[in-house]
């Protein structure tokens, strides 16, 4: 992640986004962990059953 974000600053990117699902509080912990803030989620019913979808956002 620490080499993602370090190249999203060298191209002098403003904002960097991700997206997971609610189920995986790994990415979640990963994400604020680098100070990703949650921006956005959407409920929906995908793969056979209501899954969650959260976007993380960071201003570089």
């Amino acid at each position: 992640m620490s080499e993602a974000l370090q190249f999203c600053r060298e191209q002098g990117y403003a904002t960097v986004f991700l997206w997971t699902t609610s189920e995986l509080s790994a990415a979640r912990r990963l994400y604020t962990s680098f100070g990703f803030r949650k921006t956005e989620e959407k409920t929906h019913a995908i793969w056979g059953k209501e899954v969650t979808e959260e976007r993380y956002d960071l201003h570089l």
